[in-house]
């Protein structure tokens, strides 16, 4: 039996437009919600093939894998195109923050955040002059941060 797994990373430019909801009166905890637009620059591909078990093949590359599907989800058909961009150049979709601030000082906070992105956009496109075709694949990132923010008086 043979595995492929190929995998694709994007460099994006994003965009969010968001409203902040604060749930305490000290303005300590707070939601955002709204959403982004995002602009694809470039992406990149990693495919791994495992036969019985063992990697045979690991490599980088430029390009687009495309699959046919059978009904029962079984793939019968697979091209490469070196350099082929397959993807929407653009991404939206909706955007969701929770956030805590730390006072230490009246000039210094530090604050937790957990954010998630969902893209409602499909960002596979059908190979232009084929029938083949992937499943729909949307962005989907879940970020936690912790930030310092040193307030000066101007």
């Amino acid at each position: 039996r043979e595995i492929e797994n190929t995998e694709y990373t994007y460099n994006y430019f994003t965009l969010n437009l968001a409203s902040q909801i604060y749930l305490d009166k000290k303005k300590n905890l707070s939601i955002t919600i709204g959403g982004y637009f995002g602009n694809i620059n470039n992406e990149n591909g990693h495919i791994t093939y495992i036969v019985q078990g063992q990697v045979v093949a690991d490599e980088s590359f430029k390009g687009r894998y495309v699959n046919g599907f059978r009904d029962d989800g079984g793939v019968n058909q697979s091209g490469f195109s070196p350099f082929l961009r397959s993807f929407q150049k653009y991404d939206y979709g909706l955007i969701m923050n929770m956030s805590y601030l730390f006072r230490i000082t009246d000039r210094q906070n530090v604050f937790i955040q957990l954010a998630d992105s969902y893209g409602l956009q499909n960002i596979n496109k059908q190979v232009f002059g084929t029938t083949l075709s992937n499943p729909p694949e949307r962005n989907h990132t879940l970020s936690f941060l912790v930030g310092y923010i040193f307030n000066r008086s101007i």
